[in-house]
């Protein structure tokens, strides 16, 4: 029982080994806010930001500051 009991957890072990901890996630995102910024606004997708060049992505990160100032200020930072 105890030897089905490791032999199903182990998997779970391997994986929870694997993932990062909340804080850097978080970090992660927070140095990655100029590609998710324009994804969270409804801008772009993911796929888009993946494409765009450097001056695109300045545009669709301004886009999505007007957007968010025409929404009213509506933070998406928490």
């Amino acid at each position: 029982m105890l030897k089905n009991f490791i032999k199903q957890s182990i998997p779970f072990l391997e994986r929870r080994c694997q993932t990062k901890s909340d804080w850097k996630i978080q970090r992660q995102v927070e140095d990655d806010w100029w590609y998710w910024f324009p994804v969270v606004m409804g801008v772009s997708t993911r796929k888009e930001m993946d494409k765009a060049n450097a001056v695109q992505i300045q545009i669709l990160n301004e886009v999505a500051k007007k957007k968010q100032q025409l929404l009213g200020g509506v933070s998406v930072d928490g």
